[in-house]
C-alpha cells in the first residue's frame, strides 16, 4: 500500500515536472518573440525620427530663407520712403507715444472722456499728421496707424452721444458782477470750467437761447457749459472786452 502512494507521489511529480518545463519553454519563446517585435518597433521609429529631423532640418533652410526674403522687403521698402535708421526709431517713439496717449483716453470713464475731448482732437491730429509720412508705408506702422484710429472713433462716438453729453453736462450759475466779476470772459476763465478764458465764445454759443447779448449776463442764470475744444469757425477767436462782459447788476 505504501509503495503504491510513494509510486504515485513519484508519477505526479514527473508529470509536473514535465508541464512545467513545457509552459517554461513556451513562455521563453513568446519572449524572443516579443523581443524581436520590439526591436522592430524600435528600428522602425528611428526610420521615422530621422526622416523627421531631415524634415526639421529642410523646414529651418526654408525659414531662414523666407526672413532673408522679408528682410530684404523690408530694406526695400525703408529705402523706397527714405527712411534710415534715426527717421524709423523717431518715428517709433512718436507712434508708440500716441498709442500710449490714445489707450489712456480709452481707459477713462465717460464722464472723465468728456472733460478731455481737446485731447480726443489733439491725438487724431497728431495721427493724421504721422500718416501723411512716408515711412507710415510700412506695413507694421501701418497697421498700428489704422489700430489708433479704430480706437480715435470709438472714443469720437462715445463723445458724440447725446445721452452720455447730457448725463454729464457741467451747469454754472452765474452770480454778480460787484462781488464775484461774473462775466462771460472770467467764467470760461475757471479752472473748474476752461482754464481759457478765450473759451467764452462756447458758453455763448451753447446758451443763446437765453443770451441775447454776449455783454449781458444776469445773476442766477443757469448756464450750460459744453466740453472744452479748439474754438469752431463760427465762434469769435479774438478777445472780448472785459468790462462789456459784465453781468447785469441787479
Amino acid at each position: 500500500m505504501k509503495s503504491r502512494i510513494v509510486l504515485s507521489c513519484l508519477l505526479l511529480t514527473v508529470t509536473v515536472w514535465g508541464v512545467s518545463h513545457a509552459q517554461t519553454k513556451l513562455s521563453k519563446e513568446e519572449w524572443q518573440q516579443e523581443m524581436q517585435t520590439n526591436t522592430k518597433t524600435r528600428d522602425d521609429l528611428k526610420q521615422q525620427l530621422e526622416s523627421l529631423n531631415k524634415d526639421v532640418a529642410d523646414l529651418k533652410q526654408q525659414v531662414a530663407s523666407l526672413d532673408q526674403q522679408i528682410q530684404a522687403a523690408k530694406d526695400a521698402t525703408m529705402a523706397l520712403v527714405g527712411a534710415t535708421a534715426e527717421t524709423k526709431a523717431a518715428f517709433e517713439r512718436q507712434l508708440s507715444d500716441l498709442e500710449s496717449t490714445v489707450d489712456n483716453l480709452a481707459r477713462m470713464s465717460d464722464s472723465d472722456l468728456l472733460d478731455h475731448k481737446a485731447d480726443v482732437d489733439r491725438a487724431q491730429t497728431r495721427k493724421d499728421r504721422l500718416a501723411k509720412e512716408k515711412i507710415a508705408a510700412i506695413p507694421e506702422y501701418d497697421r498700428r496707424l489704422q489700430s489708433v484710429q479704430q480706437k480715435l472713433d470709438g472714443l469720437k462716438r462715445t463723445l458724440a452721444d447725446q445721452s452720455i453729453s447730457a448725463a454729464h453736462e457741467k451747469i454754472y450759475v452765474v452770480k454778480t458782477w460787484a462781488r464775484d466779476r461774473d462775466c462771460l470772459w472770467n467764467i470760461a476763465k475757471k479752472p473748474t470750467i476752461y482754464d481759457n478764458a478765450f473759451l467764452w465764445t462756447k458758453i455763448y454759443q451753447a446758451n443763446k437761447d437765453q443770451i441775447r447779448d454776449p455783454n449781458l449776463i444776469y445773476p442766477n442764470q443757469r448756464l450750460t457749459i459744453p466740453p472744452a475744444g479748439p474754438v469752431a469757425a463760427n465762434e469769435s477767436k479774438s478777445k472780448p472786452k472785459v468790462l462789456a462782459h459784465r453781468t447785469h447788476r441787479q
